[in-house]
């Protein structure tokens, strides 16, 4: 998402007239060129803007706070996008990038303007593209600045770890191309630095649990090192920039286990290659798995010692919070259904005989929610990932480090700093392992066999056997246990794998259609068994 595409062209850029300076680019003539001309189109090829799928109806500048630099003057601007159905904020530091200050390409292929001061020449781009930038910011968190802003501060909070953290005069900088929701650079190989681009007032969780984590001393999470963040004078704000520790490591594990799966594939569609060679196949990854298990709930253990911040100490469930989930995950799978209802029929066969199975059923697997979830009164609620999944594990030195504490994106700040039952973390990763199957097996033509007595079933069941054993080591020496017994961890599991699933069906389909069969193999296999059904519509 940081370059653009050969076949992409550089769109035509309004040139912009300064006077004295970047502050320019606010006077009524240049603002209005931006908000009309640059803005919307800019946006919709930003691969952190959200609502790609609605018109955007105005960009407007609602703030733009000047920030001064050693060597670039930034304006950290506060964007308000009206769109067809409702309006979304974000940041976009701004700063010039003039011609011959640098070789790279990136100020221009992200730049919303050229300007000219006097005979100079050079792009208004954003700021994070200019290596002026991140180092400008990583000194002001060592200051401990505080700039004086329209209606507050901006706030540079830097974590004690800061200091002990070295970097040469001219550190590597580097920009990660993963398609996130937030801008990420690494300095120095030591610090990454987050752009936390869309504005949501309140608290940020992310930020948050990294910090208690940290203080807490979790070992297998990138350590805080400070955060910029947005004070307004009555208190309100929100975090602009993360500071954390960067880990050294080879990948994220869905990447891993993309490339694992497809060397298995291979393999295990070699001549005379039996059940022996699968079992040694599937060993390689087993350890791996056993790691996930063994860190993940090595976090929960932390999340349930007690706590002297409210925000973290564990609760006991009771009725009321049981009863919760159950009607909470009635209504996502309520609108999954609905989802499935609008679908005339998925394209591919076995997605359409899950489809049909799971909307001739829905009413039976609607009465499997309140005995499920009636299981959860007990369970100790404590603050959880949020948002786990394979993506969310970076593969390090023989271990596993667990990132990305924000929970689902999608969400309320409310509900991803909500208390709830550790096991829906449990319930992402076991279906990120189906759903990584299923990915593999699409990407080879023709597809293998994914049924539980081909290969790849044999991968989801093995894997998800060491990774919940693993889990279960750590839990049930863990004080307080935070499940009460097996069958009540059982019947919790099968509630969040169906709500889950539930709603991954629900995002696909607003999304992306044609992968749609992916979570809802998942869901229709996981309603079966709790069905004791076989997986073929009801007469």
């Amino acid at each position: 998402p940081w370059h653009v595409r050969p076949s992409e062209p550089l769109p035509e850029l309004a040139t912009l007239v300064l006077r004295t300076g970047l502050s320019d680019v606010l006077e009524p003539a240049a603002r209005k060129i931006l908000e009309t001309e640059a803005l919307p189109a800019y946006l919709q090829r930003r691969h952190w803007f959200a609502a790609k799928d609605q018109k955007i109806v105005s960009a407007k500048l609602v703030r733009a706070d000047k920030i001064p630099g050693r060597s670039l003057e930034t304006l950290l601007t506060g964007l308000e996008v009206q769109l067809s159905a409702g309006h979304e904020r974000y940041i976009l530091p701004l700063g010039i990038s003039w011609d011959g200050d640098t070789s790279s390409a990136l100020p221009q292929q992200l730049a919303l303007a050229r300007v000219r001061q006097g005979r100079r020449m050079g792009y208004l781009t954003d700021a994070f593209t200019v290596d002026a930038f991140p180092l400008g910011v990583i000194r002001a968190l060592r200051a401990g600045a505080v700039v004086n802003v329209q209606g507050g501060e901006i706030i540079c909070r830097p974590s004690p770890l800061l200091a002990h953290v070295e970097l040469p005069e001219a550190p590597e900088i580097r920009r990660l191309s993963a398609e996130q929701p937030n801008s990420s650079i690494i300095v120095g190989q030591k610090i990454m630095l987050r752009l936390l681009r869309r504005v949501r007032d309140g608290l940020n969780p992310g930020v948050e649990v990294m910090r208690f984590l940290t203080e807490a001393g979790y070992a297998n999470s990138p350590k805080l090192l400070g955060e910029v963040a947005l004070v307004r004078a009555d208190g309100s704000g929100h975090s602009m920039i993360v500071a954390h520790e960067f880990v050294q490591n080879q990948g994220n594990a869905w990447h891993y286990t993309q490339d694992y799966l497809a060397r298995f594939i291979e393999t295990m569609g070699l001549a005379n290659k039996d059940i022996h060679d699968e079992a040694d196949q599937l060993s390689g990854y087993a350890s791996f798995a056993r790691s996930v298990g063994t860190r993940l709930a090595d976090l929960h253990a932390v999340f349930a010692r007690p706590s002297a911040d409210p925000a973290f100490a564990p609760e006991r469930a009771d009725d009321e919070d049981a009863t919760a989930w159950g009607e909470n995950a009635t209504a996502q799978l309520s609108l999954a259904f609905e989802a499935l209802a609008r679908i005339a029929s998925p394209a591919e066969p076995e997605a359409a005989r899950a489809a049909a199975f799971v909307l001739a059923n829905r009413q039976a697997i609607l009465n499997l929610i309140p005995p499920l979830a009636a299981a959860g009164k007990g369970t100790l609620r404590m603050r959880i990932h949020g948002d786990f999944h394979l993506a969310q594990v970076l593969v390090s030195t023989g271990d596993v480090v667990l990132i990305h504490f924000g929970g689902d994106p999608e969400s309320s700040l409310e509900m991803r700093r909500a208390k709830t039952a550790p096991l829906r973390d449990v319930a992402g990763l076991l279906l990120s392992f189906d759903y990584a199957a299923s990915v593999a097996a699409q990407a080879r033509t023709p597809p293998p066999p994914t049924g539980a007595d081909a290969p790849l079933g044999r991968f989801v069941t093995d894997m998800s056997e060491q990774f919940l054993a693993s889990y279960r080591a750590v839990a049930q020496q863990a004080a307080p246990r935070w499940v009460a017994d097996a069958k009540s961890e059982a019947d919790l599991l099968d509630l969040f794998l169906l709500e889950k699933s539930a709603q991954d069906i629900c995002f696909e389909a607003a999304n992306h259609p044609n992968r749609i069969g992916m979570p809802l193999h998942s869901f229709a296999g996981i309603a079966a068994r709790l069905l004791h059904a076989a997986l073929v519509p009801s007469e």
